[in-house]
């Protein structure tokens, strides 16, 4: 570990933490909304269980990757919808 943090120049401790050394994984509700008037997409997620996760979750919204940082126990995020939608 300590040469991959060398190399990347930051701590890996948090990671190896959560993902290798703590059993369990995250267990997520994921909702979204789409408003039609101002074309925004609203995402919420929630994770459910006690021990909190940090991690990336990519979606797609309309063809485009979009990354949502989960660090709370709730984490939203609006997306401008950028085309049309018929």
């Amino acid at each position: 570990m300590e040469v991959m943090q060398n190399i990347s120049g930051q701590s890996l401790q948090p990671f190896f933490d959560q993902w290798l050394r703590i059993a369990g994984h995250p267990d997520l509700t994921v909702k979204w909304s789409y408003d039609t008037k101002t074309r925004v997409v609203d995402v919420m997620v929630k994770q459910k269980e006690g021990n909190l996760y940090a991690f990336p979750l990519e979606i797609t919204v309309d063809g485009q990757p979009q990354l949502i940082n989960v660090t709370n126990s709730v984490t939203m995020l609006h997306i401008a919808a950028g085309k049309k939608h018929r």
